[in-house]
């Protein structure tokens, strides 16, 4: 049985807890489920742009000097 020093200086025996996954196995693990992070990238930007487009349609009719009369 191993023992080793704790936070506060405690002994500990680290032998009875399960040992936690290094960073990389769960980083990896969590990168396998991407989710719908590229779906709603894509419909953001198609939002923006769609946004700006409406946007500039709708106000390049105040920029006319009114001599259509």
């Amino acid at each position: 049985m191993r023992w080793r020093y704790g936070v506060r200086g405690a002994v500990d025996n680290y032998e009875e807890r399960p040992e936690m996954p290094h960073t990389a196995i769960t980083l990896a693990a969590a990168s396998s489920q991407q989710g719908p992070g590229a779906t709603l990238r894509i419909v953001l930007l198609a939002s923006i742009v769609g946004a700006a487009l409406l946007a500039w349609f709708l106000l390049r009719g105040y920029g006319n000097n009114d001599d259509n009369d």
